[in-house]
């Protein structure tokens, strides 16, 4: 892929983890127990595999490269928020 596509995991991954930090209240008002813990989980893993693609970082193994792919961290990312945001 493109350093474009570099540019942009690395853009998406730190706006979400910025937001994430400074506005927790937009997971919901509700108490902790009822957001959704699978989804954040997922959106969390997708926000890693974007920071670790779009610094630079390539694996040796075929299966940590397409793990930390931006083919699968773009969508679990955004799956795992769809998940958090409609249950809030």
């Amino acid at each position: 892929m493109s350093s474009a596509a570099r540019a942009l995991s690395l853009g998406i991954a730190g706006i979400l983890a910025v937001t994430l930090m400074l506005t927790p209240q937009i997971l919901g008002s509700r108490p902790t127990s009822v957001i959704g813990h699978g989804g954040l989980s997922l959106a969390l893993l997708g926000m890693a595999g974007c920071f670790v693609y779009g610094l630079g970082y390539r694996p040796e193994r075929t299966a940590l490269r397409v793990l930390f792919s931006p083919w699968i961290a773009w969508p679990l990312m955004a799956g795992g928020l769809w998940i958090v945001l409609a249950r809030s």
